[in-house]
């Protein structure tokens, strides 16, 4: 949510609690059948409309953005360059043709230096997330075909435990449309619109888009060192993240952002033999943290300047258990 819209709300709020307590206040000086009563009967009226006509439209527009959602990511991985290759998909029938052509698309997004490599790169949120469109679309057919047998075969045995317990009260023909329904039901999954070859255009991305990921994911991947160097980002992303639950508008989208560039920085260090470690507890709380400087309180990367920049920005260096330099204040 905008930092205008919390303020707005936050506003808002305030404005239905003053409203509340002058109600209170005005009602507590009326007397019954009195024009002071019956006008705080009407603010009564004014502040449940007030407060209910807001909630329902909250309610009601959360519903909508789920069900649109959800309809949304039937269609769609949420990425333009994949929606545009999924629009060559887009066919009348199946024919021969149209699936040599999809293999040829599928290539062409996917070769060495393609436009998967070129707009995508080693984006693995956006690698995954097509992952995960591709099985629950493949996943999909499967699914429906067997939430439709489960209704059919309760339909069926409904329409036939009707026709035991009737007797001669219904005619042949009842039965025989359940026997009919059950039989339909039963090779459903058999039927054309289970069976498209389309599946096998899925699969055939996929294998690519897995091997991607893979490369993607040797090429991000980080040999750490020593674990309190993980360590001390987690738990400067963990402070952050309690900060975030609190504050609203501008100081909630500053927080935010510095826990995007703490997600971002690399803290591992190499060669840290010759390095001196400035150990420290993060805030009030129990969580360390561990900072490297060369030999002339310089650090070393920059990195570990932004880390140390955020930590002062929220005051979060609590408390140094060692330094094995000349002190905090003649670090640079």
């Amino acid at each position: 949510m905008s930092s205008k819209k919390l303020r707005f709300w936050r506003g808002y709020g305030i404005f239905l609690f003053a409203y509340f307590i002058v109600i209170q206040i005005i009602d507590s000086f009326a007397v019954v059948g009195s024009i002071l009563d019956e006008f705080v009967k009407i603010a009564a009226f004014i502040f449940l409309l007030l407060f209910l006509c807001p909630l329902i439209a909250w309610v009601g527009i959360a519903i909508v953005k789920y069900f649109v959602g959800s309809i949304t990511n039937i269609y769609s991985s949420g990425d333009s360059l994949f929606d545009e290759l999924d629009n060559y998909n887009t066919h009348w029938g199946e024919t021969k043709e149209h699936y040599q052509e999809m293999i040829n698309v599928i290539n062409f997004y996917y070769k060495k230096d393609g436009k998967v490599d070129l707009v995508i790169g080693n984006d693995l949120c956006k690698l995954y997330n097509r992952k995960e469109f591709l099985e629950r679309t493949l996943e999909a057919k499967e699914y429906l075909c067997t939430c439709l047998i489960s209704v059919g075969l309760s339909i069926c045995a409904t329409l036939f435990l009707d026709y035991m317990r009737a007797g001669d009260g219904y005619p042949t023909w009842y039965g025989i449309i359940g026997i009919g329904l059950f039989f339909a039901v039963v090779l459903i999954k058999y039927s054309k619109i289970f069976n498209e070859g389309s599946n096998q255009i899925y699969k055939y991305e996929l294998d690519l888009l897995e091997k991607k990921i893979k490369d993607a994911e040797k090429e991000v991947s980080v040999d750490y060192k020593r674990e309190d160097m993980m360590l001390t980002k987690q738990n400067v992303l963990l402070t952050l993240i309690d900060k975030c639950k609190l504050p609203l508008g501008k100081k909630y989208d500053d927080i935010v952002k510095d826990i995007r560039t703490v997600e971002r920085i690399n803290l591992n260090v190499e060669e840290y033999a010759d390095c001196e470690e400035i150990k420290f507890f993060i805030g009030k709380t129990k969580r360390e943290g561990i900072l490297y400087v060369d030999k002339n309180n310089k650090f070393i990367n920059d990195d570990y300047k932004k880390l140390y920049d955020i930590l002062c920005k929220y005051d979060l260096i609590y408390k140094i258990e060692s330094v094995e330099n000349s002190g905090e204040d003649m670090i640079s």
